[in-house]
């Protein structure tokens, strides 16, 4: 969950984008096996004024199993909104949210037929073009395996990085606490971002323990641009 980004000069700034990712030797939640796994999909952005923002994600999923041949479906449709409660020059932090909506079937391990919460806290330092992004959270995820069974995870985040004329470079890491359900999971990786009003990013990393993908690359192409409300008696 990230601080929502000051809207330059509007009440309301957007972004839409295509998205693709290949991860390599991934164990979803609540499964056993590793699988190669690859993603198209769209994601799509709010920032409602300096200190609301909201997001979409909704991929389509391609599995690999290690046994068997390849399953497809829909994924799951995730909706997050992040509000800034406190500013000053340089410091800011707020409260954040996330839905998994449980669109990919639980047949295939596409998904888990689950609704999933995600909630936290964070907290960000900005001077100039450089940026550090911290949270914490606490993921509900529901068991696909035990009936009206969750699993609370408890997990962290931290990025670092410079923007400057048309160029984004950050890089990033997280990490989720083992429970009795779900093992360690973290992975690193660096995002760079080239653009304006159209705009592509990459970003590549791999994880860190054994639950974690092995490798994983992503791009993404789209449009961001403001909406001014000046005029309309708003």
């Amino acid at each position: 969950m990230g601080e929502p980004a000051p809207a330059a000069g509007a009440a309301v700034q957007g972004e839409v984008a295509a998205t693709g990712e290949l991860l390599l030797g991934v164990v979803p939640h609540f499964r056993a096996g590793s699988r190669d796994r690859a993603q198209v999909g769209v994601r799509a952005a709010g920032w409602f004024g300096p200190n609301v923002h909201v997001g979409l994600a909704w991929p389509w999923v391609l599995d690999f199993p290690a046994e068997g041949g390849p399953i497809s479906g829909p994924g799951d449709v995730r909706l997050d909104t992040a509000v800034c409660a406190w500013r000053t020059a340089a410091l800011s932090a707020g409260v954040g949210w996330q839905v998994k909506l449980p669109n990919a079937a639980n047949e295939g391990e596409l998904g888990t037929d689950e609704t999933d919460v995600d909630f936290g806290a964070w907290g960000q330092w900005r001077a100039g073009g450089w940026t550090v992004l911290g949270a914490v959270g606490l993921a509900v995820l529901g068991n696909p395996l035990r009936f009206a069974e969750q699993d609370d995870v408890p997990h962290a985040a931290l990025e670092g990085g410079w923007s400057g004329g048309a160029w984004r470079l950050h890089g990033f890491a997280t990490l989720e606490v083992q429970t009795t359900r779900n093992p360690w999971r973290g992975e690193a990786g660096v995002r760079a971002r080239y653009g304006g009003a159209a705009f592509a990013e990459v970003q590549a990393g791999a994880g860190l323990v054994p639950a974690s993908p092995d490798f994983f690359v992503g791009v993404s192409a789209g449009w961001a641009g403001a909406l001014s409300t000046a005029g309309r008696g708003e």
